[in-house]
């Protein structure tokens, strides 16, 4: 099932990490709106918040943060970049739910847990920021991340497709 083509963007769309966000977030509406969300896109594309889902019927929902990432998990942490513009901080520590949809890491190593995957941080709040990166620690058997949703092998050839690492190499 293809969410959409890789050239399926707006202008304002230029770099590598953009288009894959901007992918990521495709998918996480189309999962939600699967679970029977009404869901909503920020219009603003670095605005404070990605999504808004609701459900009529029993007022369940929120804002959402989502990231697009290749897994940073070192020490049993999840490592989030933060980019230069401090907003993704405030995205990630003012939504009401987090989630993570994981890329093969560029270079094309599989990650045999998380590569392909769409999971849901269960607690994303007040932790600390090491390096210019989000930590989200981790016990043994990670049960801080909720897998939600594996996805089909085209799926996660389209997303890696994109290339983020070179918006970084100048």
């Amino acid at each position: 099932m293809t969410i959409f083509s890789y050239n399926d963007f707006g202008d304002h769309y230029k770099d590598e990490s953009s288009k894959q966000g901007e992918w990521g977030e495709r998918y996480v509406i189309a999962y939600l709106e699967s679970k029977g969300y009404q869901v909503i896109k920020n219009k603003k594309p670095f605005g404070p918040w990605d999504l808004m889902a609701f459900k009529f019927d029993n007022f369940d929902g929120g804002k959402i943060g989502v990231k697009t990432m290749a897994r940073r998990v070192k020490d049993k942490e999840l490592r989030i970049p933060l980019g230069k513009t401090g907003i993704t901080l405030h995205n990630i520590k003012s939504a009401d739910a987090l989630f993570v949809l994981f890329r093969t890491p560029p270079g094309g190593f599989p990650d045999p847990v998380y590569s392909g995957k769409l999971v849901q941080v269960k607690k994303h709040k007040n932790y600390e920021v090491k390096n210019n990166e989000y930590v989200i620690p981790a016990d043994d058997n990670m049960s801080n991340f909720e897998v939600l949703q594996t996805l089909h092998e085209q799926e996660l050839n389209e997303l890696n497709q994109f290339r983020p690492d070179k918006d970084y190499k100048k």
